[in-house]
């Protein structure tokens, strides 16, 4: 499965190797040695990245930033895979180098788009591997074409500082001096990298310095740069937000003094208003208490009075009424005349009776 020429002799230790997981697309300046180490000096060089994440991480380490701690250890594994890959000098090496690679920058880019609020915590991570896992698909499709798929690098490179360069704009310059040297050991580094590779500076037998293993050390210090950017800036924010919550505390502490202060005056009025009522209850006299008694009783008389007023009233009314009027005989003329003359009848026949006797 080998699509580029195998460096390595039929005798070396890395030859069938090459041949099963295919040989790099690149060769660098320095001669491909038959021995176990394949690139001397181009592989001793990521010694660097293991001293940048040792530093790195004992920095990251004192500020429990679990999202930061990441970076030290992404950058220990680029150290080990680019090792491999320059010791063995195959295409497996060189996956895994490049993977490394942009691992650690989509790492710095999600970080950021978070900061950005493009990107929600929830979200970075699905975002983190979708955005890796097409690179290293295309990375593929460029090895299987024969084109140089190392401008990838360069692409991922470009997208993260984009992003830096919208958070600058929110931020004073002298918070991103370890952003601007980390932008300029990573460029010094990829000219010398394009020097080795175009064979601009080249001396294939030199195994103490080569333009590839300079690239290693700039590039390295640079990342080292980048993480501690990227710890200040998180040390900025959490300045921030601790200042935001004080403000915020302070403010309820204001309002709950002021609810407190209101509460006392109020209690204070309470207390003024009683004392004046005591100072009132006291200041009434026992005549005065006699003369109210004596206007209590006085109103309950006249209450009496205007009760039997009323009772007296309704029975005039009912008097009056004619329900209660007796039934008045009415007789005309004729009538009274015969009574009359029957009531004189009975008198003369009662003469009569005693003259008789």
């Amino acid at each position: 499965m080998s699509y580029y020429a195998n460096p390595h002799s039929h005798q070396c230790t890395w030859y069938p190797y090459n041949e099963l997981f295919g040989a790099s697309n690149v060769n660098w300046c320095e001669e491909t040695m038959c021995h176990f180490i394949s690139e001397p000096i181009n592989t001793y060089s990521n010694g660097i990245y293991l001293l940048v994440a040792l530093i790195s991480f004992l920095f990251i380490f004192k500020k429990n930033n679990k999202d930061l701690n990441k970076l030290p250890l992404i950058v220990a594994g680029l150290g080990l895979v680019s090792a491999f890959y320059h010791m063995s000098n195959n295409y497996l090496g060189q996956i895994l180098d490049h993977l490394f690679i942009f691992l650690f920058i989509f790492w710095c880019l999600t970080l950021n788009l978070q900061t950005l609020k493009i990107l929600s915590k929830d979200k970075r991570n699905i975002f983190y591997i979708t955005i890796t896992s097409t690179f290293m698909i295309l990375l593929h499709i460029l090895y299987l074409n024969h084109i140089y798929f190392q401008s990838l690098i360069g692409i991922a490179a470009a997208l993260y500082f984009y992003s830096e360069v919208k958070i600058i704009k929110q931020q004073a310059a002298s918070k991103n001096i370890f952003l601007y040297l980390s932008v300029i050991f990573v460029t010094t580094g990829s000219v010398f990298s394009f020097l080795d590779l175009t064979r601009t500076l080249c001396d294939p037998t030199n195994h103490l310095f080569q333009g590839h293993a300079l690239w290693h050390i700039l590039s390295g210090l640079g990342l080292g740069f980048l993480i501690y950017h990227l710890g200040l800036r998180m040390d900025s924010y959490e300045r921030d937000e601790a200042y935001v919550i004080k403000v915020e505390e302070n403010n309820e502490e204001d309002d709950n003094e002021v609810s407190f202060s209101n509460q006392i005056i109020s209690n204070e009025d309470d207390i003024e208003y009683f004392d004046e009522e005591e100072e009132i209850e006291e200041n009434i006299s026992p005549t005065s208490e006699i003369n109210s008694s004596e206007e209590l009783q006085v109103s309950e008389e006249k209450e009496e009075d205007e009760n039997q007023l009323d009772l007296f009233n309704e029975e005039e009314e009912e008097e009056e009424s004619p329900l209660n009027d007796p039934i008045i005989e009415t007789y005309t003329d004729n009538e009274i005349s015969d009574e009359v003359d029957n009531r004189l009848n009975d008198e003369n026949t009662e003469d009569e009776l005693e003259k008789e006797k």
